[in-house]
């Protein structure tokens, strides 16, 4: 009897890790690239990055002519002179 308990325990606890685990997965897609209305690309949930100077205000900026500043996994915003 307390076997077959422990048993039962153990699945419902493995069904219960792996849906948690599914779930955090499949949310990774939320912070996905799209255009906005004017052909710029932003990071769904983050439109306040659009161009360089938004972009080099939270992210590093390379030190290459000219100046360029990458969001991890996402584009790369050039300075326009």
């Amino acid at each position: 009897m307390f076997k077959n308990r422990r048993i039962l325990i153990f699945i419902i606890a493995t069904v219960i890790i792996f849906s948690t685990i599914t779930i955090l997965f499949m949310r990774k897609d939320e912070d996905a690239w799209v255009k906005d209305s004017s052909g710029n690309w932003v990071m769904h949930g983050n439109p306040a990055i659009h161009d360089f100077d938004s972009c080099a205000k939270k992210y590093p900026v390379r030190e290459t002519y000219p100046e360029q500043c990458a969001m991890p996994n996402g584009p790369t915003f050039t300075k326009e002179y």
